[in-house]
């Protein structure tokens, strides 16, 4: 009613005052755990402000040395491969070379195809470091060549003495020739 409008003004300006009083003192208090808040967060940055001072020298070493260690070793990859290469290269040489000089059947491709090994026993540029070995192995190649060439003189030889056998007309003669050139030929296969 209208007799308590003083004491309901006076009950809320009171409330006011307190309402006024909590939002100060929150301010306050607040201000204070904030400011702590702050002090945390700057300590905290520039305590990792200086791990990452201390740490920035050794990292870059550390980054530096993983690239080398990773350099090195793709270096040392790519040389075993080429090693390899070579070596391959030798022995896949050695047996088209034994191979070629199993199907020669006359003088000259014997002839050429022993220049051509001996020609590959020169090429430093491809072998490099392992020439040496390639010579040796190209050299134990020889003994098929050898064999071979004896071979295909025997052969030439019974062609000759078959073709002045049947100028002859010496059947007989020509026809054991023949037999002997089957059983030289064989030998080639």
């Amino acid at each position: 009613n209208e007799d308590n409008v003083e004491v309901i003004k006076a009950f809320l300006d009171k409330t006011k005052k307190v309402i006024k009083a909590v939002e100060a003192t929150h301010k306050d208090g607040k201000a204070e755990a904030l400011q702590i808040g702050r002090n945390w967060d700057a300590a905290k940055n520039a305590f990792i402000s200086q791990v990452d001072a201390i740490t920035e020298t050794p990292s870059k070493k550390y980054d530096e040395l993983c690239r080398s260690i990773q350099k090195k070793a793709q270096e040392a990859e790519t040389e075993r491969i080429r090693k390899l290469n070579i070596k391959n290269g030798i022995e896949t040489n050695a047996v088209i070379f034994a191979k070629k000089i199993s199907e020669c059947t006359t003088s000259k491709e014997l002839t050429s195809i022993e220049a051509t090994i001996n020609l590959e026993k020169t090429r430093k540029e491809k072998y490099q470091e392992f020439l040496e070995d390639a010579v040796e192995r190209f050299s134990q190649l020889n003994a098929i060549l050898k064999t071979q060439k004896e071979t295909v003189k025997q052969l030439e030889k019974l062609e000759e003495e078959k073709l002045a056998a049947e100028k002859e007309g010496d059947d007989e003669k020509v026809l054991e020739l023949q037999q002997k050139q089957e059983i030289a030929e064989a030998k080639i296969e």
